[in-house]
């Protein structure tokens, strides 16, 4: 190891210190971009090599509430390809919460590990977050968001996320660069590319998501994009969307509220090569645009869009049950040469068919729930068994110069609430 020797070295030099009294259990740095943990002086948490191992980082997180949350504060939270361990053993909490505060950007590059028993894992960092190949494990679900944390004692989470650039007197103090703050980036080398299970549940909050690798979870991905405020109840697992456009309005450029699936550079290699798939897909918009490249990918789709929002499919998206409710002067459009279908195999070789006759089929069922100011367009293919709409009718929804447009039946809609999770 680089400098293992200097620290044994080090360690036989200075007095015999037991470890829970250092300064040094608030952090975890031996090399040069390796994990870079620094723990608030105010937390109770502590960090420590894994089995003496000074590559792999364990946070001993705080003890949890009566309500089972264990919140930990960091000024530093950056994870190598070697990983990190939540130990959750003693404090045997159902959520962790890692939450950096006026810190630089998170970088998660390998596997973050529960110890002990299965719990919600959450990482909070309102100046941005890098997950570049990363994954979980032993986690019941993972949420990743570019939001600071109201912990309140009743059972409920808030996240607050900021639509404007901090001017922040702690960051500046810090020389902490904010440029990217409130972004969330997925990126994966090639070489590493696999489509695993990386997640279990994977819940993305933030008002910047650019997706460019192959994000699978086991269960579903969630998307709450554009969104200033979010409530999540840790007795029942529900999640309420306040909706407040305001946010935190800190003085600065106003951060894009941009969704992207894939890169825009290069659609055909980007169908092969990234998309989220799981079983259970929801989006939830708010004053956004959303751009899929690639492919979105399950049994289940509901995209919520609302509020000024724009959908623009210029890649397939697959699925058994499609739902898409477009409220509030909000578009989807479906670009030429895109699909909204069903895949007949899991053959990547079929994505951006020039026939959706033969390569694909029909969804089950497809539903629109467009109000009187929203509306829906086809310029690509679309299958479906069942079409439904609010009144029965198309009147909103416009096709034009389509492959295909075909479905078997046309009915209303019986429930018109809101899209769930």
């Amino acid at each position: 190891m680089k400098l293992k020797t200097l620290a044994i070295i080090v360690s036989s030099i200075l007095p015999s210190v037991g470890f829970a009294d250092t300064e040094e259990n608030k952090r975890f740095s031996f090399y040069a971009d390796s994990t870079d943990i620094v723990i608030n002086k105010d937390s109770t948490a502590t960090v420590r090599p894994y089995n003496d191992d000074d590559m792999v980082a364990e946070v001993l997180i705080e003890n949890s509430d009566r309500n089972r949350v264990s919140h930990n504060i960091y000024d530093t939270f950056n994870i190598d390809s070697d990983g990190a361990i939540l130990n959750n053993k003693e404090s045997n909490a159902k959520f962790i919460i890692n939450e950096v505060k006026f810190g630089p950007r998170s970088t998660l590059e390998g596997n973050i590990a529960v110890l002990g028993n299965a719990a919600h894992v959450i990482i909070a960092n309102p100046n941005g977050i890098t997950c570049n190949n990363c994954s979980f494990s032993n986690t019941l679900s993972e949420t990743l968001a570019t939001a600071s944390i109201q912990y309140a004692k009743d059972n409920l989470i808030t996240y607050r996320t900021s639509n404007f650039l901090p001017s922040n007197n702690m960051y500046r103090e810090k020389k902490i660069d904010t440029r990217n703050h409130g972004e969330i980036n997925f990126i994966e080398n090639e070489k590493n590319k696999n489509t695993t299970n990386k997640f279990s549940t994977l819940n993305i909050i933030s008002n910047n998501i650019d997706i460019n690798m192959y994000l699978k979870a086991k269960e579903s991905i969630n998307i709450y994009h554009g969104i200033s405020l979010l409530n999540y109840k840790t007795n029942n697992q529900k999640v309420d969307i306040l909706n407040n456009s305001k946010g935190s309005r800190l003085i600065g450029r106003k951060i894009d509220t941009n969704l992207a699936i894939g890169d825009k550079n290069n659609i055909d290699k980007s169908q092969h090569l990234n998309g989220i798939q799981a079983n259970k897909i929801n989006i939830h918009t708010n004053v956004s645009t959303v751009n899929n490249y690639s492919v979105i990918k399950a049994t289940k789709i509901n995209l919520n869009i609302l509020n000024n929002s724009k959908f623009n499919n210029h890649g397939v998206i697959s699925s058994n049950l499609t739902t898409i409710k477009l409220q509030g002067n909000s578009h989807f459009k479906n670009k030429e040469d895109s699909v909204i279908a069903k895949f007949r195999h899991d053959d990547y070789a079929y994505y951006r068919s020039k026939d959706p006759f033969i390569k694909y089929e029909n969804i089950y069922r497809f539903k629109v729930s467009a109000d009187n100011s929203s509306i829906f367009i086809n310029e690509g293919a679309l299958k479906t068994d069942k079409f439904k709409t609010i009144d029965g009718s198309i009147h909103n929804i416009i096709t034009n110069n389509a492959q295909l447009h075909s479905y078997n039946s046309l009915s209303k809609i019986k429930d018109n609430s809101s899209v769930r999770r």
